[in-house]
């Protein structure tokens, strides 16, 4: 039985998150099956599923917020929470939840794609996921997505960085050797991260590292991920290193 870190729970986590849709049932199982190898952490998800009523929490979750248009309100309690994301992954794994059809019920517009709803879910539900059971197990994970004492970006911070994020999402505007579903999603992701270099430090790492690994593999965008990478070390977001 392990008593460190779950590091291959908070692997199989992230890779989820920064993985497309097509490879999501994969990691819906990867997810699981490190939640298995790891007894404390098992045992936390077991007390919180017990009695749980996923269909009636997700019907009660599902919320109108216009005419055919709903979207999910997650419990706040954290038990409630746990209980809610770890049956859902369960049923999506059982193939008793259609994941495609759940992302086009609550995360897509009429200008997403499927990997936009699938990234836009994970953010939401998979690594809020992570981080709340983490902390149920009185783990102290910050260090691994920001540093915790740092205060937001100032204007003239968030400023500089939006420079390069504002050139990025410029050029892949009229870049052309991407391929059309993985350049919107990079596109997307920069967009997001632009317009929250005000929001908490924590959104904003999270946020990053999404786009950085998304864009990673195409080298003629390493000018503009380098230079946001080296201001968010300089003003502390992410740890030096």
């Amino acid at each position: 039985m392990s008593s460190g870190l779950p590091d291959a729970f908070i692997k199989a986590c992230d890779e989820m998150s920064c993985a497309k849709f097509i490879m999501s049932d994969k990691y819906v199982t990867q997810v699981l099956k490190s939640i298995a190898a790891y007894p404390r952490l098992y045992e936390i998800l077991a007390c919180c599923v017990k009695d749980f009523d996923f269909p009636s929490a997700l019907a009660n979750a599902s919320v109108r917020v216009a005419p055919e248009v709903f979207v999910i309100k997650y419990p706040e309690q954290k038990e409630e929470f746990l209980a809610f994301v770890f049956s859902m992954l369960w049923e999506i794994d059982a193939k008793r939840l259609n994941l495609t059809a759940f992302l086009q019920e609550f995360y897509m517009s009429d200008t997403d794609n499927i990997n936009t709803a699938y990234k836009n879910w994970c953010y939401e539900a998979i690594q809020k996921f992570k981080r709340t059971a983490l902390s149920m197990m009185n783990i102290n994970n910050e260090k691994l997505y920001y540093n915790e004492y740092i205060r937001p970006l100032n204007r003239e911070q968030a400023a500089e960085i939006s420079t390069y994020v504002s050139e990025m999402i410029i050029f892949l505007s009229k870049e052309s050797d991407i391929d059309i579903v993985t350049r919107e999603e990079i596109y997307v992701l920069a967009q997001i991260l632009n317009g929250n270099l005000n929001g908490k430090p924590k959104l904003i790492y999270a946020l990053w590292i999404g786009l950085k690994n998304t864009a990673k593999p195409f080298n003629f965008l390493n000018y503009y991920l380098e230079n946001i990478e080296r201001l968010l070390k300089t003003y502390g977001i992410i740890n030096q290193g």
